[in-house]
């Protein structure tokens, strides 16, 4: 799907009320630096091809300002292969890799953000027992694999 079209999308009422709900969840202000004066913007942490902008969990979209978005979307990449650089140094294996990611995945179901953050210092302190304590969580809650 073209750009154009996509963002066409950005002025159907459900992405409307949607964009609302996530703003009224995020107490309007930026969840990254508290800026609650400035423009702000519903920002999808990632995309899906066929998805339309309403589609996506709530866990998926943030309230952030102008600022932090064009940030987001600018420095994102490098960040990224930032860290990716940083867990290869460590030392870190591809299942490693895999394991913290689907963590990730499952505790991002959540929508408290603290489980998120602490599974971050377990990944970064032991894989494997981020991976056991996932693992332990996605038989509690009858968890299924697509």
């Amino acid at each position: 799907m073209a750009k154009n079209e996509y963002a066409s999308k950005w002025k159907d009422p459900r992405w409307q009320k949607k964009r609302l709900e996530i703003m009224e969840r995020d107490g309007f202000s930026c969840r990254i630096c508290g800026d609650a004066s400035s423009t702000l913007a519903v920002h999808h942490f990632g995309y899906d091809d066929g998805k339309d902008p309403w589609d996506y969990e709530q866990c998926m979209l943030i309230t952030i300002c102008q600022f932090c978005h064009e940030v987001e979307h600018a420095e994102r990449p490098e960040y990224e292969d930032l860290l990716l650089h940083t867990l290869r140094k460590a030392g870190f294996s591809a299942h490693d890799v895999f394991s913290i990611a689907e963590g990730f995945a499952f505790l991002g179901e959540f929508e408290d953000k603290n489980i998120l953050s602490t599974a971050i210092g377990w990944a970064i302190k032991d894989p494997a027992f981020l991976s056991a304590v996932v693992g332990k969580y996605m038989k509690n809650f009858n968890y299924k694999k697509k």
